[in-house]
């Protein structure tokens, strides 16, 4: 992604937040055949030290899955609000342009083990639900229905 220097964030808190008020993000990454997948999921994000770990799962049967497999380098893409700007704006003659904030992750996939998995969707039951009035208790759902869950899905 192209981005003018004077657009340039380089401050690890400020991504971090941007990436945890946008946390729904789409996956790119690129087959053996060279064709790219693309997937959109929320993601969670650990900081440690100066870098960023994330989260995510998708469904055993989504294509990608089996691309995530054996992929090296993926693209994760989170973006923020954008609009239209009008060159009407300007005091000078111009033309419009769109204003938007957007943050590319390039990394590694790890596959997660059967505990990370667990925890993982805990944690991310827990984000969405704890501010509801009646939250979804993860640890209240079946251990059938949750193992039956956890078997269709790569973290």
């Amino acid at each position: 992604m192209y981005v003018p220097k004077e657009f340039t964030v380089s401050d690890l808190i400020e991504i971090e937040n941007f990436i945890t008020e946008n946390s729904f993000g789409t996956i790119v990454a690129v087959s053996d055949n060279r064709e790219p997948a693309a997937t959109h999921i929320p993601f969670l994000i650990n900081r440690i030290g100066d870098e960023f770990q994330l989260e995510g799962h998708i469904s055993l049967a989504n294509r990608q899955s089996e691309i995530l497999k054996t992929v090296k380098t993926v693209l994760v893409i989170f973006q923020g609000p954008h609009a239209y700007i009008s060159s009407s704006v300007y005091e000078h003659q111009n033309v419009p342009t769109w204003n938007y904030q957007s943050v590319h992750i390039y990394g590694t996939v790890e596959p997660m083990n059967d505990e990370e998995l667990e925890e993982h969707l805990r944690k991310m039951v827990h984000l969405h639900e704890h501010r509801r009035e009646k939250p979804l208790n993860h640890q209240a759902l079946s251990s059938e229905i949750l193992a039956q869950y956890r078997k269709e899905i790569i973290g």
